[in-house]
């Protein structure tokens, strides 16, 4: 379901205040990132419908919400990984379990609970995923 910017922010900023660990993945092209990616695992996919098509670019990792406001995120990996996402004119989606795409489940090395997927304007897709279980 389509949510609004404040719904994202209350579901990002209960995340961090249980640092909950989240499957954070980023699709297509990092786009305005202020970015480390370090210890992120890469995947390269070639399109099926033709040459014209980018490759599909993954990111992943095991991460926790560091900080999120109405201008972005920090996102923040171990051992020195982190991005801040940029949410201007992005878009948001809150999905059940069963709406995760399939290459996301094979990626993901955890029980996935929920999933915030964020639009961006660019054409790249940033998704959050919530575990099953949380560190500590």
């Amino acid at each position: 379901m389509n949510c609004s910017l404040d719904e994202a922010l209350a579901l990002l900023n209960k995340w961090r205040a249980e640092s909950t660990q989240v499957f954070a993945v980023l699709m297509g092209t990092p786009g305005p990132l202020d970015s480390s990616f370090v210890g992120m695992k890469t995947t390269f996919k070639a399109s099926s419908s033709g040459l014209e098509t980018p490759l599909l670019f993954m990111l992943t990792t095991l991460a926790t919400v560091d900080g999120c406001d109405d201008q972005g995120m920090l996102i923040k990996w171990s051992p020195n990984g982190h991005f801040f996402l940029v949410f201007k004119d992005a878009t948001f989606h809150y999905s059940e379990p069963r709406d995760i795409p399939p290459e996301i489940i094979q990626q993901a090395e955890c029980v996935l609970v929920g999933t915030l997927k964020i639009f961006l304007p660019y054409g790249s897709t940033f998704v959050v995923c919530e575990t099953a279980t949380s560190p500590g």
